[in-house]
């Protein structure tokens, strides 16, 4: 089963929403790493084998994030006005 770690930057109800459908889910809140560097919270999905998803474009660079090296990674691009629950339809 998939396991994820959803960043500071995406609404938490996401978590709820990925739960409910079965999945393992942290939220980078929860575990202590709100407001550390990109590193630091890429060392952190690693170590426990969970996707990451986030909106910081920072996660698509192959060189720093090789792709292969890594449980995997979702860069999701939100627009400013969509609300949290459009969002969490589209995970649903």
């Amino acid at each position: 089963m998939l396991r994820f770690l959803i960043d500071e930057d995406m609404p938490r109800s996401t978590a709820v929403v990925l739960r409910t459908a079965g999945y393992t889910v942290d939220d980078v809140r929860d575990v202590g790493l709100r407001g550390h560097h990109d590193a630091d919270i890429f060392a952190h999905a690693q170590s426990v084998h969970a996707v990451l998803i986030s909106c910081d474009k920072g996660f698509v660079n192959t060189l720093t994030f090789p792709v292969g090296s890594h449980a995997g990674i979702i860069v999701v691009r939100i627009p400013d006005e969509a609300p949290p629950a459009e969002l969490n339809e589209t995970w649903s």
